[in-house]
């Protein structure tokens, strides 16, 4: 069987795609004088987050969230900044969250700078005793919804450390924070236009009957007048 031309150009750019493939694995799965793995085996990052990531509230509204801890080892100590808009919210509390002092006594501390805009946070244990393991929560922060609006709640400068006072590596994820708009429902909006129209209706019937009987009225009045006249 004769193969045409565009049959040879078809199956040799199959062939080298098949040898490209081949090429490509074999050089992520291999390297001189053995295999390597491709997996990072870097230390595990802990991570600190606002719980919940969204918040919301009306004016005048007190709001309370948590900074959490998860995917740590050892943790001893720990500080951190937390910052929002002061036009926006105002801060009412702080107190530890029950995830450091599991592990043991602990000294905790925080201080609001002096515009309002940003508080710091730290906890240590007391003690020649190891660091806490896995998730929980670090802190919970309460504020008061002063003015309308939307701001994020930042979570930075963090430092984490173990029982031998090493650095741990982690990662922080800010919230956010917005005042909540009430939205009424088209159902809602229609039965209100309902009661509004057939409320006007009415008193304009009312006011069109009274106007008709004062009419009737004073035409009694002027036909007595005008008999007595008489």
């Amino acid at each position: 069987m004769k193969i045409s031309k565009s049959q040879i150009i078809l199956i040799s750019i199959f062939a080298l795609f098949l040898a490209l493939s081949f090429l490509i694995q074999t050089i992520e799965h291999s390297t001189v004088g053995g295999q390597f793995s491709t997996t990072n085996f870097s230390a595990p990052v802990a991570l600190l987050f606002v719980e919940p990531e969204t918040v919301q509230g009306t004016t005048g509204q007190d709001l309370t969230l948590n900074v959490s801890i998860s995917s740590v080892t050892d943790l001893y100590g720990w500080e951190f900044y937390f910052g929002w808009n002061s036009s926006l919210l105002s801060l009412v509390s702080v107190n530890e969250g029950p995830f450091l002092n599991s592990g043991g006594n602990t000294y905790f501390s925080y201080f609001l700078n002096t515009t309002g805009e940003h508080v710091v946070v730290d906890c240590t244990l007391e003690g020649d005793i190891p660091g806490v393991n896995g998730n929980g929560t670090l802190a919970t922060i309460t504020f008061n919804t002063t003015n309308a609006g939307e701001c994020p709640l930042n979570l930075y400068n963090v430092d984490l450390r173990d029982s031998s006072d090493t650095e741990i590596p982690s990662q922080a994820v800010s919230g956010n924070f917005s005042t909540t708009v009430v939205e009424i429902p088209n159902s809602v909006i229609f039965l209100v236009f309902i009661v509004l129209t057939v409320s006007a209706l009415v008193l304009s019937r009312k006011m069109s009957q009274k106007v008709h009987l004062r009419v009737v009225f004073d035409g009694i009045k002027q036909d007595l007048l005008t008999e007595e006249k008489a």
